[in-house]
């Protein structure tokens, strides 16, 4: 559930980009660079969230990672400009890209090794889900409560899941 709202809430921003373009009088060049911010900051994430995953445990990253996220998906719906919008899909691709590592071993922590592949077959089928529902979960949401909005909402799903994690994700050998 996780990696789909992951994907979902990364994804939608593909959708909503359309609407932001029109509003703010974008180029092609300027959408580009609101996508890439967040591709970049992602990657640039990803080894430093695998060391705090190693060193924090995946429950602590995992639930910080959404927090930062959904916060970041609710200021998407504040940005004003052009470089607030860099900003905040920067800062946005900081909070998911300690994720991945710390949903893998989440995996290891919380399920019997002989559960871990099925386990991660789940985990990696929810991210194209979760691509997959994008388009069909924005673009009705942009249509009738507008792309603002649709980040509000978003971002406080996102938020829910931190409160699931909070409660439900408690892998045996951790004391977080």
């Amino acid at each position: 559930v996780g990696y789909l709202v992951d994907y979902l809430d990364r994804m939608v921003m593909s959708v909503a980009v359309v609407s932001i373009k029109e509003e703010f009088n974008l180029d092609a060049a300027a959408v580009g660079a609101i996508l890439s911010s967040f591709f970049l900051s992602y990657a640039i994430m990803q080894i430093p969230g695998g060391w705090l995953t190693d060193k924090l445990g995946s429950r602590r990253v995992l639930i910080w990672s959404i927090i930062v996220w959904s916060i970041f998906t609710v200021f998407t719906g504040f940005a004003w400009s052009l470089i607030s919008l860099l900003v905040i899909r920067f800062l946005f691709g900081l909070g998911q890209g300690g994720y991945p590592s710390a949903s893998q071993k989440g995996i290891a922590d919380y399920f019997p090794r002989d559960e871990r592949p099925k386990a991660s077959a789940y985990l990696m089928s929810s991210n194209y889900f979760g691509m997959a529902l994008a388009p069909l979960v924005a673009a009705p949401m942009i249509l009738f409560m507008g792309w603002r909005n649709m980040f509000y909402v978003i971002g406080l799903l996102g938020i829910l899941l931190t409160i699931a994690f909070w409660v439900y994700f408690k892998p045996k050998d951790s004391t977080a």
